[in-house]
């Protein structure tokens, strides 16, 4: 019997995706007892890093980019902690968060399917909406009735900022970028800890202490926060006149009624026929879209256990206008919280891409850097994530219109095709032309898909910001100065390699529209060797709904058909071989097959003939000018193959094997 063994370093991959097979850990008689009908429940068999993971004490840390198995990994401890509380016989109670649906339905599914739920534990899956409104919810029976209220209707976010409110409150000489300065707002006037503990938004003199906001954690210099600040005061002045609010005020609210100085549980984010009392493990996924104030709110659920939580996320994702998040932010809130008597292990880290195949990565890769290059400080810096398996390059494509041909070609006819958006302007337009899924890229966070085609990302991009993106595509590193870049270019590369990586088979840039970022983008695509362009049958667009494939896609099936050109099938698949490298425009290939091809065509009209009938002349020229060709490709074996069956049926077998000595 044939046994496999595996290092415990080594996964087995799913044939049908990147992603590990589950193994299971069972005696020979377990297995037999199968057979019987009986309920069979065996322990997985956890990698290296799960192990690693799972047995972490404390508040959990993990940095991955996208597709590397943060979810995945998440959603194990929540199931390795349900069972380890099992036999205590404790309730153990168990919070997971996330801002959108789809990462929270996910995360369900695969705490179910890891017999999470056959636990007799208590476990919620909110949204970041819901779990703020219970946080309200509890605050308001626990503590004291907010003196304020917060009208959906009269809510402020980024883009009302934006567009209503700054043109007025800015300053007189246009240095300030409204999103710069929302996200001082955000993340530090009113979002840091320092403020949660204060109970209020920062004075000036707390905001400009470099001590507590270094250039590594804040990186505006002074002189320009100080400029903010005096928008902000307007801001504020503004907001109390039209009796507005913003997020930060909503959660201020909420944990100014707690006094976390005190460190005193609220007992009663769980009210069941077991009493009330907190979460005893709070799991966050994308928490690299929340403030430190929001981060305190997860604190709190978990009864000020400031070891209870498991946070996984990735800075380069951060797409939440306004968040300024660091991994050490978390750390300095548990020292703080902790009045300095605990701390927090560095995040660990994962690297290994599960989710999208080299062709992809290389792409997003290059985006991450560009990413890190303008904008120091933006993402942590890793090493290129590391794929599984190989595939093709991304495609893109410039089509004349949202009514051309070719786009209903490549958004139709393929039940496997999400289309990503920037933003909700685009989803709807694009909302016509599909006939499956659509999504803003927000919205497709930590979700993934076969196929991806991103649609008019760059014409969607403010004209502000087009000439910015030319300027980033085609200056070398050391050109790039940091200063003359918009703050929103910043947040839309996150968005971009947000898009990129939702995509496991094949990703498609698609523009209907010309514009400066677009044009720069494809020529770096195609100069950098990232992505070729999408190639379409000529012979008529409206039936080539199956075949719309990149050069890497032709050149993969050429190949596949030339290895398998064996047997009663050699010739048809050799002359697929052919037509797919002259698709790809690999000349290379092309010959080769074309040669191989000639070869198999060759021997067969020999075999056809009779067996006493020798070749004429015409066709031993033929045939050495085939030997010729078969030794410049260095195709030998294919070579020996001519001289074993051509040899019975020479007239001039003494000069054929001249010519071939002289080929040698």
């Amino acid at each position: 019997m044939d046994v496999l063994q595996l290092a415990d370093e080594d996964e087995l991959l799913n044939p049908f995706r990147n992603t590990p097979m589950k193994l299971f850990v069972t005696s020979r008689e377990e297995v037999a007892s199968l057979s019987a009908g009986s309920e069979w429940r065996p322990p997985l068999l956890l990698s290296r890093k799960q192990k690693e993971i799972n047995s972490q004490l404390g508040t959990v840390l993990l940095l991955g980019r996208s597709g590397t198995g943060k979810t995945k990994y998440l959603a194990d401890r929540m199931v390795s902690d349900a069972c380890a509380s099992a036999p205590r016989g404790e309730q153990f109670g168990q919070l997971f968060v996330s801002r959108t649906v789809g990462v929270c339905e996910l995360v369900k599914f695969l705490y179910k399917d890891g017999e999470g739920s056959s636990r007799s534990n208590r476990v919620d899956f909110f949204t970041l909406e819901r779990f703020i409104t219970q946080m309200e919810d509890t605050v308001r029976l626990k503590r004291m009735p907010s003196s304020r209220t917060f009208p959906k209707k009269q809510r402020v976010d980024f883009s009302y900022f934006r567009d209503q409110l700054f043109p007025q409150i800015k300053s007189k000489d246009n240095t300030m970028d409204p999103l710069v300065v929302w996200t001082q707002i955000r993340s530090f006037i009113k979002g840091s800890i320092e403020a949660v503990l204060l109970g209020r938004p920062l004075h000036l003199k707390e905001y400009l202490d470099l001590e507590a906001f270094g250039k590594e954690r804040c990186r505006l210099p002074k002189d320009l926060r100080r400029k903010a600040y005096e928008i902000y005061s307007k801001y504020e002045a503004e907001m109390r006149r039209r009796q507005m609010w913003d997020d930060a005020d909503r959660v201020m609210d909420i944990l100014a009624r707690c006094n976390l100085t005190q460190l005193k549980p609220l007992s009663g984010c769980i009210s069941d026929e077991f009493g009330d009392r907190d979460y005893d493990k709070v799991y966050v996924d994308e928490i690299q879209d929340c403030t430190q104030a929001e981060t305190s709110l997860f604190f709190l659920a978990a009864g000020l256990q400031v070891q209870s939580l498991f946070l996984a996320g990735d800075p380069a994702q951060a797409v939440v206008e306004g968040v300024d998040f660091r991994f050490e932010e978390v750390r300095s809130i548990v020292y703080k919280l902790s009045q300095g008597k605990e701390t927090l292990e560095r995040p660990m880290k994962l690297f290994v891409n599960y989710r999208s195949h080299t062709g992809i990565l290389r792409c997003a890769s290059a985006v991450i850097e560009k990413l890190c290059s303008a904008y120091p400080g933006s993402a942590r810096v890793l090493p290129p994530d590391l794929g599984y398996s190989q595939g093709p390059r991304p495609a893109y494509y410039m089509t004349n219109g949202t009514n051309s041909v070719e786009l209903r070609t490549i958004l139709t006819n393929n039940e496997r095709l999400v289309v990503l958006c920037l933003d909700e302007n685009n989803r709807r337009a694009a909302l016509s032309e599909s006939d499956g899924m659509v999504l803003g890229i927000r919205e497709a966070k930590g979700l993934e898909f076969t196929d991806v085609v991103v649609l008019d990302f760059f014409s969607g991009i403010p004209s502000s910001d087009q000439r910015v993106w030319k300027t980033l595509l085609t200056a070398d590193d050391q050109q790039i100065i940091q200063s003359s870049w918009s703050p929103q270019v910043e947040t839309q590369l996150k968005l971009l390699y947000t898009a990129i990586t939702r995509s496991c088979n094949r990703l498609i840039f698609v523009e209907t529209h010309n514009s400066v970022a677009g044009s720069a983008f494809f020529s770096w695509l195609q100069a950098n060797e990232l992505a070729e362009p999408l190639i379409f049958e000529e012979d008529n667009a409206e039936e080539v709904s199956g075949q719309i494939m990149t050069g890497d896609e032709w050149r993969a099936r050429g190949i596949d058909c030339a290895v398998s050109a064996e047997g009663p099938s050699a010739i048809s698949l050799l002359q697929s071989a052919v037509q797919c490298f002259k698709k790809a425009k690999d000349s290379k290939l092309f010959l080769r097959a074309s040669v191989e091809l000639k070869l198999k065509e060759m021997i067969q009209r020999w075999k056809s003939r009779n067996v006493d009938k020798r070749l004429n002349l015409s066709e031993e020229k033929e045939a050495v000018e085939l030997m010729e060709k078969l030794l410049t490709q260095q195709l030998f074996l294919e070579a020996i193959q001519l001289c074993d069956s051509m040899g019975p049926i020479s007239s001039f077998p003494n000069e054929f094997n001249d010519c071939i000595a002289s080929q040698l």
